[in-house]
């Protein structure tokens, strides 16, 4: 299974917002949920960073996850989809940072292997095996 990760700062006044849209029930899950291979999204909050969140995309394997990267890319309406939700979801962090796309075979990352990623700050399509 593969675990795409992201590292969210969110704006204090958005908390509940960020939480709703971003976790397993939110939008961007339901988003995800159309295509094939994805498996869950789990958000996870760091205690010690008050309003700092992790997300992680989990994939079956990195062919369904290099599928969805050709959907965002080329398919109008995933495309569409995607963007309108990024455009519509950007006010509410004040960083976003791509860490790391992590070969795992758990749905349950612990905060500490999230935290040691944090040093990864890449751009997204420059994600790097973790």
């Amino acid at each position: 299974m593969l675990a795409i990760i992201w590292r969210f700062d969110v704006r204090p006044e958005c908390v509940e917002e960020f939480e709703t849209h971003y976790g397993s029930d939110g939008e961007w899950a339901s988003l995800f949920e159309l295509l094939p291979g994805f498996v869950g999204l789990n958000l996870v909050r760091d205690h010690d960073y008050l309003y700092r969140y992790y997300t992680m995309d989990f994939w079956k394997d990195r062919q369904s996850f290099e599928n969805f990267q050709t959907s965002r890319a080329k398919d109008g309406a995933f495309r569409e989809r995607y963007e309108q939700l990024d455009a519509m979801f950007e006010c509410l962090t004040v960083d976003e940072s791509s860490l790391a796309v992590h070969e795992t075979d758990t749905t349950n990352l612990d905060i500490s292997v999230l935290r040691n990623l944090t040093h990864l700050n890449v751009r997204p399509g420059e994600l790097r095996n973790g």
